[in-house]
């Protein structure tokens, strides 16, 4: 049972990566280069994205391969089949990718969704980093503390604080140093080196079992979201049946777009609602910028359940036969273990970005003069 979660986590962690990956290769393949002193934020999709120099903004990107070896003044935003991440962040770093390396030296925290990660040894991480994968290596600096879901998690670096996480096996090599607690969930004892220093407590707990009876059982929990999901979806396609057919028309033409907007606005929104939160007169515009968030968020698996119908039936042209076709797929696809939680990742990024990619496109300049 452990080798089979273990090959579901890897497959499910690539298949995730290759998604978006390939995706964004095959819609704008060749080389994306980005040199000398950028006054602006990047936004490059490619087979390979290398960005160097100086950025004055924030990083988002997308490719096959993507290597980062610059002083960037702002965030890394990035997904990739590799992804490489040296030189200096001064902000926070979010990647996913099937492999990734980072050597920076980051001001903020750093956030992973990697089927194989390394914290290289030279590497600083100026707050937390939170982990989600199949294999980590952490052998460099953590200011703070150190989250994750993992299989497979070697620390062999100086952390800060704590480390909390949840990992099959938990290793602690020679020269790590923890300068708080450690926190683990596993069915396996920790592995500490001679040469491991925890400054605190060391507490192993324990998964908990799931009861199979009355109301909680774990097949009923789980097939309340797919049959939700196609209740809702077939409502609102019967209601709206051309806001489906418009939006999807766009998203689909480019649906590595879609998801990497998504995937870039769920860490933007919640940052521009603080900011504006944090000015006390923005009040109102955060709470306006958060219920069309909510709204986006919303309409994201229903649009996804109809671009997965299309896919299936793209000749059907009776709409709500293409909805159940594609909230099936997806319903299915949800209730597959680990890979199912990937599902509805992606379903929400492409959802949410093809709302904002189709708000963008209707979007009028307005004219503040007379005619």
């Amino acid at each position: 049972m452990k080798r089979f979660r273990r090959v579901l986590i890897g497959i499910g962690a690539a298949a995730a990566i290759l998604l978006i990956s390939a995706g964004a290769a095959a819609a704008a393949s060749g080389n994306k280069v980005v040199s000398g002193n950028t006054d602006s934020s990047v936004y490059k999709v490619g087979q390979t994205v290398t960005v160097s120099g100086t950025v004055n903004g924030d990083i988002f990107c997308a490719g096959q391969t993507v290597d980062i070896d610059a002083t960037v003044n702002g965030d890394v935003i990035c997904t990739g089949q590799t992804v490489n991440i040296t030189g200096t962040v001064n902000g926070n770093i979010r990647v996913a990718g099937q492999t990734v390396n980072i050597g920076a030296k980051t001001e903020r925290s750093v956030t992973v969704a990697a089927q194989d990660f390394t914290l290289q040894s030279d590497s600083q991480v100026g707050g937390d980093l939170s982990i989600l994968g199949q294999s980590a290596n952490v052998n460099g600096n953590v200011a703070r503390d150190v989250h994750g879901v993992t299989q497979t998690l070697v620390i062999s670096g100086n952390l800060g604080r704590d480390v909390n996480v949840t990992a099959n096996q938990l290793q602690l090599d020679n020269g790590s140093h923890i300068g708080g607690n450690v926190s683990y969930t596993s069915h396996n004892k920790l592995s500490k080196s001679a040469g491991a220093v925890v400054a605190g407590t060391v507490s192993q707990h324990t998964p908990a079992k799931h009861h199979k009876t009355g109301w909680h059982a774990p097949w009923i929990t789980h097939l309340y979201v797919p049959v939700t999901l196609l209740v809702l979806s077939m409502v609102l396609v019967a209601l709206f049946p051309q806001f489906f057919v418009r939006f999807n028309a766009r998203a689909a033409a480019r649906p590595w777009l879609a998801v990497l907007v998504g995937f870039a606005a769920m860490f933007l929104v919640p940052v521009v609602v603080i900011a504006l939160l944090a000015t006390v007169i923005g009040v109102p515009l955060a709470f306006m910028v958060g219920l069309a968030w909510a709204l986006a968020f919303f309409l994201s698996a229903p649009l996804a359940a109809f671009y997965a119908g299309r896919l299936a039936l793209a000749n059907e042209r009776r709409l709500p036969l293409v909805m159940l076709a594609g909230a099936v797929i997806l319903g299915i696809l949800c209730l597959i273990p680990i890979i199912g939680w990937i599902i509805t990742v992606l379903a929400i990024w492409f959802g949410t970005g093809s709302v904002l990619l189709n708000l963008r496109a209707r979007y009028e300049r307005p004219v503040y003069h007379e005619k």
